[in-house]
């Protein structure tokens, strides 16, 4: 990567405690499960490779306790971001999608439809997400000279920020596609400024539940937990 200055390796937090129940998580505070711990331990080892230079997290839990295994086998310090946190979802949030969809009928099907960039009723919108997650990452690189960093977040601020640093069309934000529970994806930024994709979804785990999600509906059709 010569010919990049700065890469971000962006990480979405490991398995909660809520696997496999179907709710919205949005920003309340849920943790890793057992499973999720392992996630984090096996994302340490593989981007322990990359020798990060700084590591920057979601304070929320689920993220922290990631960001912490990486940080410790990477010889790092996290600091934390609560800007990194998940979209918020207001009144959706801890409900399953049978309930979101029987109290806030017209807002969930706009969000089945897709239509997931602007803010809603109760949800924070992608576009306000990308914008305080870019701002996060800017300001980490500004206070951190090294080339390589961490980024451990969710879903939602994940897809949205790599969107917005690669300067995808609206239209194209959701073909970023997915980003699996404890999986991470490699952008880098050139010397002329752009960024760039170089990894995205790398699995690090097996026998992992795709399930409906807690946040955006991204372009399978399908959203996954946060």
């Amino acid at each position: 990567m010569r010919d990049h200055d700065r890469t971000l390796l962006m990480v979405r937090h490991g398995r909660t405690v809520w696997h496999g129940q179907d709710r919205f998580t949005g920003q309340l505070d849920v943790p890793l499960s057992r499973d999720g711990v392992m996630d984090a331990q096996r994302a340490a080892e593989v981007l322990s490779a990359f020798r990060p230079d700084f590591l920057i997290s979601s304070d929320l839990s689920r993220a922290r306790q990631t960001a912490d295994v990486i940080g410790q086998r990477c010889q790092l310090r996290t600091a934390l971001d609560e800007r990194l946190q998940e979209e918020h979802l207001g009144a959706w949030a801890g409900l399953s999608h049978d309930e979101v969809s029987q109290r806030f009928p017209d807002e969930y099907g706009r969000w089945r439809r897709g239509d997931v960039l602007e803010a809603g009723t109760e949800r924070e919108g992608l576009r306000t997400v990308a914008l305080r997650g870019e701002t996060a990452v800017n300001e980490a690189m500004t206070s951190n000279n090294g080339r390589v960093g961490v980024v451990v977040t969710h879903l939602n601020t994940a897809i949205a920020t790599m969107a917005r640093l690669l300067r995808l069309e609206s239209e194209d934000w959701l073909a970023m596609g997915d980003l699996a529970l404890g999986s991470f994806s490699v952008i880098s930024r050139c010397r002329d400024g752009r960024w760039i994709l170089i990894a995205h979804n790398v699995l690090l785990h097996t026998n992992t539940t795709v399930e409906r999600g807690h946040g955006s509906r991204l372009s399978s059709g399908k959203s996954r937990s946060h």
